[in-house]
């Protein structure tokens, strides 16, 4: 077979690191296409949602992001529900990074690892411990996360 090209070509996958970015692509399993699937990106998102939702980052001209309002159960533990965007796949795994605060007319940081207590597809109910005697039991709190580029929950509900 007779290959033709121009004298001025480029090879654009020569060097480490090039990068090749392709769209309006659908893989499909079978010997047939159909048509072409066409998602807005509020559909393509609810449907990434439903295997996994992460909190959104704080910008860095706010000092916080409140994620949810809770309660003081005891002096110690503070209950909160997380509402998720859409209906989630499974039960969620919860995993954390960065830095977070409880509200309650003055701030308390976290004293341990946030914990999943509750909850299911359409909800998160989570417990963040605190120091002893910093909040009155069944008082309000918020629930915030702290400015930082790299801040989150993640909640994964993956195959």
């Amino acid at each position: 077979a007779a290959h033709y090209t121009t004298a001025n070509a480029v090879n654009n996958m020569d060097t480490v690191g090039n990068v090749f970015y392709i769209t309006g692509v659908q893989l499909e399993v079978g010997d047939s296409a159909s048509e072409f699937e066409h998602r807005s990106f509020g559909e393509e998102l609810a449907l990434c949602q439903r295997y996994l939702y992460k909190t959104p980052h704080v910008p860095p001209s706010h000092h916080y992001h409140s994620l949810c309002v809770g309660m003081a159960n005891g002096t110690t533990d503070m209950l909160f529900t997380l509402q998720f965007p859409v209906t989630m796949r499974a039960n969620p795994t919860l995993t954390t990074s960065g830095s977070f605060r409880v509200y309650n007319n003055g701030t308390v940081n976290p004293s341990g690892a946030i914990t999943l207590h509750t909850g299911g597809v359409n909800n998160a109910g989570f417990i963040v411990p605190i120091a002893s005697g910093n909040v009155a039991t069944r008082d309000a709190v918020i629930f915030s996360l702290i400015t930082s580029t790299s801040g989150y929950m993640l909640f994964a509900a993956e195959l």
